[in-house]
């Protein structure tokens, strides 16, 4: 098991990337792949489509993401194919990048709607490409997308961490005692406590997410509980620190050693 990362600075996020796709319904642009929320997706009435950000510049890329993925097909799952380009402003040439053709585990898993492609070390690229084949279904359809750089912790999250299915629905108690549920969709969330922080990291990518947090009032970000993980689609999720970030020093040691807890909630 490798340690945990996140990745928070989204290229695609960016006022000078433009979205683009093979094509859309007029309800939903390639434009709601920037959306926070991932249920307002962009949608391909098609069996083979693609998407892409065109950044300008070149962009350090070690990990990509789309979120809200379906239109899958029972027992069909879809094909994709990443593409990272330095100056082909169709992504098609791939000179940084062409992983060729990824079906299922670990990119991909139907369960959980997720896919995502981490590179062993970062590329430099200009345009970012995703093509989605597949077979049999009606549309094709994503409701955000990640491209940019992770950051790994040095040492890894300690026990006891937990991963929490959190049930939305509602209940209500009829007057004969019967229960009516108000079904509503659940969401993931992930406690996971570090206690070994360096003061790199702490005045490093800790402080970013800090900043934007205090500056912005929010920052999504990919939590990535295993970059070697057999099933990525399950052991990331995409969404938002729901308590403080707090950095704490714990013992007076040289040099000084940080704790702090990554509580992530899921966006729907």
């Amino acid at each position: 098991m490798a340690n945990a990362a996140v990745a928070f600075d989204n290229l695609v996020d960016l006022e000078d990337t433009a979205m683009s796709a093979n094509n859309f319904i007029l309800q939903a642009p390639p434009a709601n792949l920037v959306n926070p929320h991932v249920g307002k997706k962009w949608r391909d009435n098609a069996t083979t489509t693609y998407v892409m950000a065109s950044t300008t510049g070149s962009n350090s890329i070690d990990t990509i993401m789309l979120a809200g993925v379906s239109g899958s097909v029972e027992d069909i799952a879809p094909i994709f194919r990443v593409r990272l380009s330095t100056v082909d402003p169709t992504g098609v040439a791939g000179d940084a990048l062409d992983t060729g053709s990824l079906s299922g585990l670990p990119y991909f898993d139907s369960d959980y709607g997720m896919f995502v492609y981490l590179l062993a070390a970062p590329v430099s690229a200009t345009y970012i490409r995703i093509d989605i084949s597949i077979t049999g279904t009606d549309y094709i359809e994503a409701g955000r997308m990640f491209a940019g750089l992770r950051t790994q912790f040095g040492t890894n999250f300690q026990t006891p961490w937990s991963r929490t299915p959190v049930r939305g629905s509602i209940n209500v108690v009829g007057i004969g005692g019967q229960t009516f549920v108000d079904a509503r969709r659940g969401y993931w969330q992930i406690g996971a406590h570090f206690d070994f922080l360096s003061v790199a990291e702490r005045e490093g990518f800790i402080d970013q997410i800090a900043i934007e947090i205090v500056n912005e009032g929010h920052l999504d970000m990919l939590w990535i509980e295993d970059p070697d993980s057999d099933n990525l689609s399950r052991d990331c999720v995409w969404g938002y620190l729901a308590s403080d970030l707090t950095a704490t020093q714990n013992i007076y040691i040289d040099p000084a050693v940080f704790s702090a807890e990554f509580n992530i909630r899921q966006r729907l």
